[in-house]
């Protein structure tokens, strides 16, 4: 019976206490790459262009992070977020009368888009 939330735990690793299977699988690949860097620099040193820069931008995304935009109140913000308000930004700056139009132009494109139910009869049709 799994206890009530709210209540104490009584057992098991405590918050926070690393895993020490996955502690000691890392101390592993950490002690081979440590050994293997002189090969490794000597077989990315052989690689050219395209498959040089892939090969290091694998390598620097394990050892530099990637910038993350975070607000006051620490919430991560991503790239699309930030687009999407900025876009909400630039549509509060256009006139309503042109949103309306362009609306308009957009609903008339997709329905001249949209194949005609009536014109499809189910018939080939060849073009000489």
């Amino acid at each position: 019976m799994s206890r009530l939330k709210g209540t104490p735990k009584t057992g098991g690793r405590q918050k926070g206490t690393p895993n020490k299977l996955v502690d000691g699988i890392k101390k592993k690949l950490v002690k081979m790459i440590t050994e293997n860097l002189p090969r490794l620099a000597n077989e990315i040193s052989k690689l050219d262009g395209k498959d040089y820069a892939w090969a290091m931008d694998k390598m620097m995304s394990h050892v530099v992070p990637k910038p993350v935009d975070v607000d006051v109140k620490g919430d991560i913000k991503t790239d699309a977020t930030i687009q999407q308000k900025r876009d909400a930004e630039l549509l509060k700056t256009i006139p309503a009368d042109v949103l309306a139009d362009v609306a308009l132009q957009l609903q008339s494109a997709i329905k001249a888009a949209e194949p005609d139910k009536d014109e499809d009869d189910g018939e080939d049709s060849e073009e000489d």
